[in-house]
């Protein structure tokens, strides 16, 4: 192929991959950064203990990731979502051009080189986001890049990278506990220059690098959360969905899948043919597959390695161009099936996993509701403290200080017995739960002595009407208030009895009944369109009221 095309394609590609990190921010953990970021900017000074929960709240609290909180507390003030989201955009574009010249040792033309960046960029579907964990990635490719330099021009660290390397392992320290696998990767390389040249300067590189994690304002402490993850990884694999093991069923890791196969098939038919792939290449490729394959999150750092690792074991020239055309046409049907879907709204955050609405009306109550023990679902708990701190401390967010309240929370919703034990024994007095379609067959007797069975909501029977009260629903969540906690003047104006998501069925059976006025049903559908926010749902509540007879 001439020149002229090469480039182009190369460009389409990288064009891609820049697509790729355009997808808006949808983690919902960056609100408890923001309120970190917020506390450090209001006390001048880094937080040692819980402030935001009810449950956790003076026990020590280690935040270890509180530059990057800064840095985004800057974006966030600069430019609000859109500040964040150009944050993410700078970190996943600056980790691409390191990745793009870490490429280029392997000698491999331009249009693959873009091929392997839309590659990786494709496979950061667990990472790309915003989060401290993108400073990882950025490091961790920087790291690689000064590694395999060395390695191919079979020199050593002089004293400058070795400050150089204790600079970067303290500002990665303070960001982003991910330092622990640029350790393994240095530890790799070290290994590798011992056993070739019987070198010794990366093993110092290697032990300045894990000494340099202590410049940080919680000294050992950070090692020592480290340990406590590692502790607790069985209790986040059960509950936690992206520290579970990779599956093909999960579509958007099609392309890990992908470059794990084609890297191990390139890599051992190298070493059958030639026997000249480098240990260190083996070793990389077989650490972080194993740790991927056992954790979604750590995909990233396989594919920050494989990536590199392919370009170099791919065969002669001669082959590349088909093998080439045909990874450019997987990524690019991948590419129009997954991401331009999910891109087609120029939006810089999602709404899609935050309580927006719901958190306007905790808000509007805050003089009735507020300081009451609130019980929130675990990914919420970031968004409710931020916008809703002090008047209400949640009961969970995603810090890992909330670990030792997975199991227990996912445990007493077996039952409703269970759960309602379990909110007595936190003294919850509000409850926020999402809103999930569990329902329940349930036989019914009318007035007229006829039984009717309908499919009734689970929170009609986890949360009993005699001691809990809806008072607030979404198209995302529920809000119940204990009876015996708010003035009864106050719960009848804002009650929802008939009008109730996923029992509108047996609403309309009620009010044909003669079991329910129509007057309370009006009154209920018109507080809910006054609440609801979306026109949407303001237009169904009325269709439905009006469709009646």
């Amino acid at each position: 192929m001439p020149a002229a095309p090469r480039r182009t394609a190369a460009w389409g590609l990288l064009a891609c991959a820049a697509a790729c990190f355009c997808l808006p921010i949808l983690n919902p953990d960056i609100f408890w950064h923001l309120s970190a970021a917020r506390w450090i900017l209001e006390h001048r000074s880094l937080p040692r203990a819980d402030w935001l929960s009810h449950t956790m709240a003076g026990k020590p609290w280690v935040d270890f990731e509180w530059l990057f909180q800064l840095l985004a507390h800057g974006a966030w003030s600069a430019a609000g979502f859109r500040g964040l989201w150009l944050l993410k955009l700078a970190c996943f574009s600056a980790a691409a051009a390191l990745l793009w010249r870490a490429l280029a040792l392997s000698a491999v033309s331009q249009e693959a080189r873009a091929a392997g960046v839309l590659a990786w960029a494709l496979g950061l579907s667990t990472a790309n986001d915003l989060r401290p964990e993108n400073f990882s990635v950025l490091f961790f490719l920087l790291l690689w890049l000064r590694l395999e330099t060395h390695r191919l021009r079979a020199t050593e660290p002089g004293p400058l990278e070795k400050a150089a390397c204790v600079l970067l392992f303290t500002l990665w320290a303070n960001l982003h506990a991910g330092f622990l696998y640029g350790l393994v990767l240095l530890g790799i390389f070290a290994a590798g220059d011992v056993l070739r040249h019987r070198r010794r300067s990366l093993v110092l590189c290697l032990l300045l690098a894990a000494a340099a994690p202590l410049l940080n304002p919680y000294g050992l402490a950070v090692y020592r959360v480290l340990w406590e993850h590692a502790a607790v990884l069985g209790e986040l694999k059960a509950h936690i969905q992206e520290w579970q093991e990779p599956t093909l069923e999960a579509r958007w890791l099609w392309p890990f899948w992908a470059v794990l196969a084609a890297s191990f098939l390139a890599v051992l038919r190298r070493q059958l043919l030639s026997k000249d792939v480098p240990g260190e290449h083996l070793a990389g490729l077989l650490l972080f597959a194993l740790s991927a394959a056992g954790h979604t999150r750590t995909t990233v750092y396989f594919l920050c390695v494989a990536v590199p690792v392919l370009a170099a074991a791919l065969p002669p020239l001669p082959r590349r161009d088909g093998l080439l055309a045909l990874a450019a046409a997987a990524e690019l049907a991948f590419f129009a099936w997954k991401v331009v879907p999910a891109a087609y709204r120029l939006q810089a955050f999602s709404p899609r996993y935050v309580p927006a609405q719901l958190t306007h009306f905790l808000e509007a109550e805050r003089s009735v509701l507020g300081a009451k023990n609130l019980f929130n679902p675990w990914h919420w708990g970031g968004y409710l403290g931020w916008r809703l701190e002090p008047d209400y401390p949640v009961f969970v967010d995603g810090r890992y200080l909330f670990h030792g309240l997975l199991a227990p929370t996912y445990a007493a919703t077996r039952t409703p017995e269970a759960f309602q034990a379990f909110l007595d024994s936190h003294g919850i007095e509000t409850a926020i739960l999402e809103r999930t379609r569990q329902l329940t067959q349930v036989t019914v007797t009318l007035k007229d002595k006829t039984k009717t069975a309908f499919w009734r909501p689970f929170y009609l029977f986890y949360m009993p009407r005699k001691d809990w009260a809806l008072v607030y629903w979404d198209a995302q969540g529920l809000v119940f208030v204990r009876r015996s906690a708010v003035p009864a003047v106050w719960l009848k104006e804002r009650e929802f009895t008939a009008f109730r998501p996923e029992d509108l069925t047996a609403a309309a059976a009620m009010l044909a009944d003669g079991a329910l006025r129509r007057a309370d049903l009006e009154g209920e559908v018109e507080r809910y369109v006054r609440e609801a926010g979306v026109q949407a749902d303001e237009t169904a509540a009325r269709a439905w009221l009006e469709g009646l007879p």
